[in-house]
């Protein structure tokens, strides 16, 4: 492969190979945290939703409202494959400015969307993700180590560029079968 391009890696992606992930421990620990630390009237933000998994998981279980569930994916093609499997709009941002409201969001979701993220352009993400929170950001992401990643996947020290975001943690769960982290984060 040669240079990675986010937008476009992920627009091919999404045409040739859609993610459609079975549900698991990782989305039922999300699902956990949102029954412990929700409230009934929070809005959501999906950054990176792919085709919906997430949304559809968790509004199957009655803990988001379709009215308070936004999205946003770099991917126009992704966007377009949230839309029809879900019925929401999924709006396309360039990688660089959520184009929202600051403090817009009670949660913005990350899930499994940090990995990559190349680390020229992870703190920038998460400052974007702090900025249209107004309380919590979730992040579930790869903790195992870079080597043999594919060349569109990035290992990252997860809890130093958390802190420079502005964002402390509330919760921590380790996955290790999965080499995935989830954390809980709150604005500072």
């Amino acid at each position: 492969m040669s240079e990675y391009n986010p937008i476009d890696f992920w627009n091919i992606r999404a045409i040739v190979e859609p993610e459609l992930e079975a549900p698991g421990v990782l989305q039922a620990n999300l699902a956990t945290w949102i029954r412990k630390w929700g409230r009934p009237d929070d809005v959501f933000l999906d950054v990176g939703p792919g085709t919906g998994r997430i949304y559809i998981y968790l509004n199957r279980r009655g803990l988001v409202d379709p009215h308070n569930y936004a999205a946003c994916d770099i991917a126009s093609e992704y966007a377009r494959l949230y839309q029809r499997r879900t019925g929401l709009y999924c709006q396309v941002w360039d990688g660089q400015s959520i184009p929202c409201r600051p403090a817009m969001f009670s949660w913005v979701l990350l899930f499994s969307v940090l990995l990559h993220v190349p680390p020229d352009d992870i703190a920038r993400v998460l400052a974007e993700c702090a900025r249209v929170s107004s309380r919590y950001v979730f992040v579930s992401t790869y903790t195992g180590t870079a080597q043999g990643l594919e060349p569109y996947c990035f290992a990252h020290d997860c809890p130093p560029l958390f802190k420079r975001a502005g964002l402390r943690v509330l919760e921590f769960a380790d996955f290790p079968e999965e080499q995935q982290g989830q954390w809980v984060l709150e604005r500072e």
